[in-house]
């Protein structure tokens, strides 16, 4: 059964990335205040029971804390490799089996941004896979929905290679917030003005929605010399988490301001009022990779790179000459110097040249309007 003007939505709302890139197409529809639409909206662990549940909070239990050491990051993996690509599994069957259940026998257009999912749906009409990351990692290349959305050409070659004709992979741009999409190009000019001069430079700094603590010395570690340097930091800090521990026994200049969250929609607030005012970006190479490639800020990218999209963005970052990575210690204890020098030599300025330009930005715009076509044509 179909029910046209409809649009589900189904969250796994663990970690940022995969429930950022739905947020971003949920705005951009309520936006168009469309008496036409109705947008209903599930998510995982609400939508589970018994062993499914189970399942579903062991895998955020272990994003949260995959990342802490080598055994977690094994066990992280693990979860998030592949089983069985084209056919059925185990772990599909029971994290999908209420799931399933999710607006049953209505087969309107469903939109996920989790590879599990795809797994989990694999078939059901009007299912399309948001994928919004630049980067597509084997995992990733789920097959079995009937549209697949995706930022770039190279990232399309991905899936029709893993499977999908080209007709089922829509090219939408990249998936950058609506709010810094509005005023792009104004910011844009405004940060080459700052990196021409001689004045002091403002870093975003931030962590990931884990926080691994590698990363999180690193950016406490770069702050310190930053500001020894002359240089202010924005630093986007979730409440409670290891960052904001590690602030606050750490005794920062009023060159530093700190900017506290809760939760993604009120970070992604804060990130349209912090962007616009960054000369660079220090932050693991994950979703907000697309503001140095697609916004012309330069990135300082925080290392070890954990998951299967990270170590991959590095690469592409590298690769386009938009920034480069903090490897060890070392070089974050460095990082004031190190700014210093690719300021002072124009390096900076080109960094933000090379990642402006290059691609559409509006892919949240573009992916709505995808799939209002399909809708209405139900």
């Amino acid at each position: 059964m179909k029910h046209s003007g409809e649009i589900d939505f189904l969250y796994t709302n663990i970690g940022r990335g995969h429930p950022f890139y739905l947020d971003g197409l949920l705005e951009q529809l309520r936006d168009r205040e469309r008496s036409d639409l109705l947008l209903n909206v599930g998510d995982v662990f609400a939508q589970s029971r018994g062993l499914s549940l189970i399942g579903w909070k062991a895998a955020r239990w272990l994003y949260h804390n995959g990342s802490s050491g080598p055994v977690g990051r094994r066990l992280y993996g693990r979860l998030r490799r592949r089983s069985n690509h084209n056919g059925s599994s185990l772990s599909f069957t029971i994290l999908g089996r209420d799931l399933r259940k999710f607006r049953a026998g209505v087969f309107g257009t469903l939109v996920v941004a989790h590879p599990i999912l795809v797994g989990v749906f694999r078939g059901r009409p009007g299912l399309v896979y948001q994928h919004g990351e630049l980067v597509a990692s084997d995992e990733a290349l789920m097959t079995g929905a009937g549209t697949v959305l995706v930022p770039t050409d190279k990232v399309a070659r991905r899936f029709v290679d893993a499977g999908y004709e080209s007709a089922q992979v829509v090219v939408t741009g990249l998936c950058i917030e609506n709010a810094l999409v509005a005023r792009a190009e104004y910011d844009y000019r405004n940060r080459q003005t700052r990196l021409s001069k001689d004045a002091p430079l403002t870093g975003l700094f931030l962590s990931s929605g884990a926080e691994p603590p590698a990363h999180v010395v690193k950016i406490v570690t770069g702050l310190n010399s930053v500001v020894k340097g002359g240089g202010r930091a924005d630093v986007l800090v979730r409440r409670g988490g290891r960052l904001d521990r590690a602030l606050a026994s750490t005794e920062l200049p009023d060159s530093v301001r700190m900017h506290f969250f809760t939760e993604r929609r009120e970070e992604a607030k804060l990130s349209a009022k912090l962007v616009p005012k960054a000369d660079y970006l220090v932050a693991p190479s994950h979703e907000r990779t697309n503001w140095a490639v697609g916004l012309g800020l330069p990135m300082f990218a925080l290392t070890p790179t954990i998951g299967s999209f990270a170590p991959l963005n590095l690469v592409l970052i590298e690769n386009r000459g938009v920034g480069e990575a903090i490897r060890d210690l070392a070089a974050a204890a460095d990082f004031g110097s190190r700014l210093t020098e690719l300021h002072r030599t124009g390096q900076l300025i080109r960094m933000s040249e090379r990642g402006w330009g290059h691609y559409k930005i509006d892919g949240f715009a573009r992916g709505a309007d995808f799939l209002i076509t399909i809708t209405a044509s139900d």
